[in-house]
């Protein structure tokens, strides 16, 4: 969709408006994060507000190992529930730090208060991984990649960031810890340290950088070496590393590892030496099966208490700076909800994650919380209601100065249909905000023979897996539990839900079961597309879609998916079409007419939003989606002079 929104609202709050984007352009800049499609449902704008500078910013990110507890960090004010699944683990709300009416802080977080109280700190709740693994090895790998399922993947997700919108200099990237961070690498090449002050460029014959680097070129000569690109690259990142050495500071930070690393950043920031991108791995397992520990003592405690202390001690040593940067907590998944035999808990699904900095549209708690009762959980889990990359693209897209100008090159390699499907749950969000204050939207969409469309229908993508068992179908077929016989019983069941009435269409499109030709499939996975006029229509396929049962009882169903764009209806549109016409009239071109179409538009979201809607205003053609798709050009004149006279009609109100 190619929209005009008449505001100027519009062009001063997306980056998009500013540049002179289009959506896909757009789309195409914060595709940071290749090879994915999100699960969630809550694309909201989680914790930032208009960057408050032009400089890009530093993203800071610290990784917390072993799976971070988040209901011991920001903890339910239900305290009967509480006490109930927690044992010996519960905290009292009376030694909480208030947060709101739902919420605590852990007490050994209080460190952080002063930055909660600033609006400079921000939590999202129930934001983790859209797969349900257990597995410290595959969930810090997918973390990490941002990339579900691809297995292969080259780079880190700061990595991607980095090739689109480095700073050009050889440390614009750094891992402080003993091993190299898979965040940050990739072909922009992160500088790895355990500590700044141990890198010196020392030599048995003094050589200074510069020296080092001369010995260098008149070594290979006039001709490339990727070895001496690569050295004389060295040498330089740790000339400035020393540099940054000096930047020490007189603020007190935590006598720990993690307090170490922070001040180390904070030096590296102050030097000025051109980092955009820092990877430290708390030093500390949060992995806590055994002995948690109650408030006055314990792993769980004592971590706590470094968190916080280490984050506001950094934000003290940066000053000014502290308004350029970006520290957000990263773990590959959270906690049980319920208390191990042990006084621990077990791996988990949904956690909490920190997010600080001066431009944080902080004081607050994002995400929906889902509840703990036992039928709001997923197998004991926290289910998970907030994608954490949609996070990670806000921080690259409204505090990292990502734009969308050479992104696009920088993605080969990624499958671009999904960065498209992902990007586009931030984009959704920005034309609600918009639109919900913009005095008309107007639609570029492709016009249905010559006419305006005025209404379309909603829509709704579902995937339903059924799980079998295998085994060889010739040996024993009897042993297996066949999905692809389950899946044909899914397809009859969906299919029958259609409503002509209401022009409601369900269809079964992509379907794949087994993998080889020997074998009872075990698998078996159905994607469905449904539209309809009717809002009341779409719910009523949505609980029909989501109450299948299997007609195997052996067999298991996993439904994911839900409502993709409401209808637009004509209440949003028939106002700006009559001016439309009055406006083609004054022009001498003949009467436009209205239609109501099956494809959906982001129009339906502006109009979701409350806007007045216009859609199909664009070209004149046919054939859409398919080999044959064809535009008229003859006819692009006049539709660019009816836009046009349009805009100046609603802007002359």
């Amino acid at each position: 969709m190619e929209s005009a929104m008449i505001t100027e609202e519009a062009i001063e709050r997306c980056p998009e408006g500013r540049e002179g984007f289009t959506r896909r352009q757009f789309l195409r800049g914060v595709a940071l994060f290749g090879g994915m499609t999100i699960l969630s449902a809550n694309g909201v704008r989680y914790t930032f507000a208009a960057s408050t500078t032009e400089v890009p910013d530093v993203v800071v990110t610290l990784v917390l190992r072993g799976g971070f507890d988040g209901l011991s960090a920001v903890v339910p004010t239900d305290e009967n529930l509480m006490r109930k699944v927690r044992g010996q683990i519960y905290i009292p709300n009376a030694s909480l730090l208030p947060l709101d009416r739902e919420f605590g802080l852990h007490p050994a977080l209080k460190p952080l208060l002063p930055l909660w109280q600033a609006k400079e700190l921000a939590i999202v709740n129930t934001i983790g991984a859209p797969t349900h693994s257990r597995s410290h090895f595959d969930e810090i790998s997918d973390v990490a990649y941002a990339a579900y399922g691809e297995k292969d993947k080259r780079s880190g997700w700061i990595a991607r960031f980095l090739d689109v919108a480095g700073s050009g200099s050889v440390v614009q990237s750094v891992g402080i810890g003993s091993t190299t961070r898979q965040l940050i690498g990739g072909k922009a090449a992160p500088v790895n340290v355990d500590a700044i002050n141990n890198f010196r460029l020392d030599s048995i014959y003094g050589y200074k950088a510069e020296d080092m680097a001369g010995f260098i070129d008149e070594t290979h000569g006039r001709w490339t070496n990727v070895w001496a690109t690569q050295a004389k690259s060295t040498i330089a990142a740790l000339d400035q590393i020393a540099k940054a050495s000096a930047q020490r500071s007189s603020v007190s930070y935590p006598n720990t590892g993690t307090g170490q690393r922070l001040r180390d950043v904070a030096a590296l920031l102050k030097a000025g030496i051109g980092v955009r991108a820092v990877d430290i791995e708390f030093q500390g397992d949060w992995d806590m099966h055994a002995n948690m520990g109650n408030l006055e003592n314990g792993w769980l405690t004592s971590y706590l208490a470094d968190l916080g202390g280490s984050i506001a001690s950094f934000r003290e040593d940066l000053g000014v700076l502290w308004s350029r940067v970006t520290v957000v907590t990263v773990t590959e998944f959270g906690r049980r909800v319920s208390q191990n035999e042990s006084t621990g808990t077990e791996h988990g699904w949904g956690t909490s994650t920190f997010v600080a900095g001066g431009g944080v549209n902080g004081g607050k708690i994002h995400g929906r919380f889902p509840g703990l009762d036992e039928k709001q959980l997923k197998d004991g889990d926290l289910v998970v209601t907030a994608d954490y990359r949609s996070l990670l693209t806000e921080i690259l897209t409204r505090r990292a100065g990502i734009t969308a100008q050479g992104c696009w090159d920088e993605m080969d390699g990624y499958d671009r249909d999904a960065i498209l499907n992902f990007a586009e749950l931030i984009v959704k969000e920005c034309i609600k905000e918009i639109s919900a204050k913009a005095k008309a939207v107007l639609v570029l969409e492709a016009t249905l023979d010559g006419k305006v469309k005025t209404g379309r229908k909603g829509t709704a993508m579902y995937q339903v897996k059924i799980h079998g068992k295998a085994s060889h179908a010739g040996l024993e077929p009897e042993k297996g539990i066949n999905a692809t016989i389950e899946i044909a019983h899914a397809v009859l069941a969906i299919t029958a839900m259609e409503n002509s009435e209401h022009g409601t269409t369900v269809v079964p499109t992509t379907l794949h079961a087994g993998n080889t030709t020997n074998t009872v499939p075990d698998l078996a996975i159905l994607d469905i597309d449904i539209r309809s006029y009717s809002m009341d229509d779409l719910k009523r396929v949505d609980a029909a879609i989501k109450g299948l049962k299997p007609v195997n009882a052996a067999t298991r169903y996993e439904i994911t998916g839900g409502f993709n764009r409401p209808p637009l209806e004509t209440t949003s549109t028939m106002a700006l079409y009559e001016r439309a016409e009055k406006v083609a009239k004054a022009l001498g071109m003949p009467p436009l007419g209205h239609a109501s179409v099956g494809g959906a538009s982001d129009g339906n979201f502006a109009a979701a939003a409350g806007a007045q809607v216009l859609d199909g205003l664009g070209a004149v053609g046919g054939g859409a989606h398919a080999a044959h798709e064809w535009v008229d050009i003859s006819t692009l004149e006049d539709r660019s002079r009816l836009l046009h006279a349009l805009v100046k009609d609603l802007l002359n109100d």
